[in-house]
């Protein structure tokens, strides 16, 4: 039996296109053990409080910051496949 995939079409950045074939509970599964490891990681070489660099410029965000949103809308993903949506 196969794993059912959806197609996704990302516009990115400089105009380029890309057709994604995703396997959802799997993808995210990927992404989410991931993120822990590179929240893991981040915080044993005390690398989370770092100021987050946008276009050269500092940030008031830290890269831990970045961590908890990725790892946030990690699990809103994975409540929508959940669901079905």
């Amino acid at each position: 039996m196969s794993v059912p995939t959806k197609q996704y079409h990302y516009e990115m950045k400089m105009s380029r296109s890309v057709l994604l074939e995703v396997r959802p509970d799997e993808e995210i599964a990927k992404l989410y053990f991931d993120v822990i490891d590179l929240h893991n990681t981040m915080a044993g070489h005390k690398f989370r409080d770092e100021k987050r660099r946008h276009a050269g410029t500092d940030n008031e965000d830290t890269a831990g910051d970045l961590i908890d949103d990725i790892l946030y809308i990690v699990e809103k993903l994975d409540a929508r496949c959940k669901e079905g949506v």
